[in-house]
């Protein structure tokens, strides 16, 4: 979902610094004349190339705990809402159950009794359709939120697995 951009694993960033990573350290051969330039050149590479192995394992780790909130946040909320939904559900099932011709009475005044038995029949019928069509949107709408909360989950999955693979071929 857009809205969810931010919460995603920063891909790019993280490619990059692997990218700065390679750049930086660069296998200095060492001459056998003991070239000091060299030698200091090498000392630089590996000093700032632990700095950015450092600020990358960071990183990861900042996207990690990124993610880990937003879904754990996400997961609550989605979790909330299906009981809610149950509930909703269930006392709708009672009430129709338990309903049986209760509304008959409480349908206004008619001519005849079988005038009131239809009357009360379709005024329930209707009501009855309408909240059982009004909850299986909220269900399908519940069902979309945790389809998306599974493509985020995989989503960032992958970007993980494949960026510390990357990582590990340097």
């Amino acid at each position: 979902a857009p809205e969810w951009r931010d919460a995603y694993i920063d891909y790019h960033g993280l490619k990059g610094m692997i990218a700065a990573i390679c750049d930086v350290y660069k296998p200095v051969k060492l001459s056998s004349v003991g070239n000091v330039e060299t030698a200091q050149q090498h000392r630089t590479n590996q000093i700032e190339h632990s700095d950015l192995e450092a600020k990358f394992a960071t990183c990861l780790e900042d996207n990690f705990s990124k993610i880990e909130k937003f879904y754990r946040e996400r997961e609550a909320q989605a979790r909330s809402r299906a009981e809610t939904l149950i509930k909703k559900a269930t006392a709708l099932i009672h009430a129709i159950k338990s309903s049986d011709f209760a509304v008959i009475r409480s349908v206004g005044r008619q001519d005849n009794i079988f005038d009131r038995f239809w009357h009360a029949i379709n005024v329930f019928e209707t009501a009855e359709q309408s909240a059982l069509r009004h909850l299986r949107d909220s269900f399908e709408e519940c069902y979309r939120e945790l389809d998306l909360l599974l493509s985020f989950r995989t989503l960032n999955q992958t970007g993980f697995r494949k960026i510390t693979k990357k990582h590990d071929k340097t």
